[in-house]
């Protein structure tokens, strides 16, 4: 038989995977996330049996302290 390549292509949308995980991390420390000025991500690994990636993603961040409603 003649050789046959099968490709697969999977999409990750990493800007709105960020902001996500960026307002998870606010609300865990009780924070009000407001933007993203800038961030970067580095591949650290890619599994060449699965496919996985393991991804360094570091952002910068503008957050502020939740206002307390007067009673």
């Amino acid at each position: 038989g003649l050789p046959c390549v099968s490709i697969n292509q999977f999409s990750f949308d990493i800007e709105t995977f960020s902001h996500h995980i960026a307002d998870w991390i606010c609300k865990k420390f009780k924070k009000k996330y407001w933007h993203c000025s800038d961030y970067d991500i580095e591949i650290i690994d890619v599994c060449a049996i699965t496919g996985d990636v393991i991804c360094l993603l570091i952002m910068k961040i503008q957050a502020s302290e939740y206002c307390k409603q007067p009673n």
